[in-house]
């Protein structure tokens, strides 16, 4: 028995992906997996909207060992870092960089405890015309984002962790500029399924 756990934001969640978002693309492809070749896997989508790293580190290691089993073959699925470099008035971080770079270590070194297979999924790009702001004084803007990312990426080659990087050539294509589209949705899921495919 594989299992797959998705963490994460709204991106994870799936928000506004018409057919979920690439945590439920994961969750179809165990399906597949299981009918296809009786390989049995299961995928939980642990995305919830709004998370930043702290909240993430808050809830993990309690959603980990409801879920996971030390005598099967675990995989962890994180992605978080947007709502942290969100900019409070154009200008605050909401969680420093340095706050982020310490949790994600943290959050890494729960992931340690159930499995060696870790994948991190990068921020993506935002079209700022949409997200400056997005919500009142809530703005996303892909310097500060790609700082987050960066620091992340140094974070996952310390603890040997997959960092699978969609800063640099995704489009910013959703209808609130912030969020995948249903097609970039795909083109996130495809990348993490080159991994999944090694794995399973």
């Amino acid at each position: 028995m594989t299992r797959i756990l998705l963490f994460g934001d709204s991106s994870t969640y799936g928000s506004w992906g018409e057919l979920g978002g690439y945590a439920d693309r994961v969750k179809q492809y165990c399906h597949k997996q299981v009918l296809d070749s009786h390989t049995f896997c299961l995928a939980y989508n642990l995305g919830i909207s709004g998370d930043t790293s702290f909240d993430l580190l808050e809830r993990m290691e309690y959603e980990a060992r409801m879920r996971m089993k030390e005598d099967e073959d675990n995989i962890l699925i994180i992605s978080i870092g947007t709502n942290d470099s969100q900019l409070l008035d154009d200008t605050t971080p909401k969680v420093t960089i340095n706050d982020f770079k310490e949790n994600l270590s943290e959050i890494f070194q729960i992931a340690w405890k159930y499995t060696n297979k870790v994948i991190f999924v990068s921020t993506f790009p935002v079209n700022e015309e949409k997200t400056s702001p997005y919500l009142e004084n809530h703005f996303f803007r892909n310097k500060s984002l790609q700082e987050y990312n960066n620091a992340a990426l140094q974070v996952c080659k310390l603890y040997h962790v997959i960092h699978l990087e969609f800063m640099s050539w995704l489009k910013p294509l959703g209808w609130d500029g912030l969020h995948p589209s249903t097609a970039q949705h795909k083109q996130v899921f495809e990348k993490i399924k080159e991994v999944l495919d090694k794995w399973l």
